[in-house]
């Protein structure tokens, strides 16, 4: 008997994983064809198969909902988890991130295009992506920290400088892609630029 109420907790679990997952991806679709504006419960709930009951008891607001799109969408272009920090792990961040923009990933275009529209036309999004933009500058500091201990990054470098910059040319570029449509030697012709640079601004 108890074997049975464990094996249906595990089935429970995985039901609401799925409709998490489902309610996500329309999000993301939703955002990544036409900005927050498009995004309604309602309209979320259709896309993926449901009820806007649904959404709502799994999220509650809207504003909850691209919370868990955009802390969802980063952590899809993190590294291997298993990965060891240092400059392996940071240039595998870097191509990660670049990739999942260049194959169409629309969690990753959903977050971009969110977190351009923070600057101006969703303020509200801005201290949201103000606390994700904070992870991942301490996730950056640790990788650099990391190489830095191991011999792979030269000492003395501007670890919070390096840091911003980074972020910045990651999400500049990834913008760029984005809206010249690019084609994939053209981004993987930026991402390798975005590496070089990486590598000769760090080496020892």
């Amino acid at each position: 008997m108890p074997r049975q109420a464990a094996a249906g907790t595990r089935t429970q679990r995985q039901r609401r994983e799925e409709t998490e997952r489902r309610l996500l991806d329309a999000a993301a679709a939703l955002v990544a064809a036409g900005g927050s504006r498009a995004v309604t419960l309602q309209e979320v709930g259709r896309l993926a198969g449901y009820s806007r009951g649904i959404v709502n008891h799994m999220f509650g607001t809207k504003d909850a909902l691209l919370a868990a799109l955009v802390t969802e969408a980063q952590q899809r272009v993190g590294p291997p988890q298993a990965s060891s920090p240092g400059l392996g792990r940071l240039r595998q961040r870097v191509a990660r991130y670049i990739d999942q923009i260049s194959a169409g990933d629309e969690h990753a275009r959903a977050f971009l295009l969110l977190w351009a529209e923070s600057v101006g036309a969703a303020p509200q999004l801005r201290a949201m992506f103000a606390e994700r933009d904070d992870l991942f500058a301490r996730e950056i500091r640790e990788d650099l920290s990391a190489g830095i201990a191991d011999g792979g990054i030269r000492p003395g470098i501007d670890a919070e400088g390096v840091t911003l910059a980074l972020i910045a040319v990651l999400r500049g570029a990834s913008l760029h892609i984005i809206i010249r449509d690019a084609a994939p030697d053209s981004t993987a012709r930026v991402r390798e630029a975005v590496l070089a640079c990486l590598q000769r601004s760090l080496e020892p």
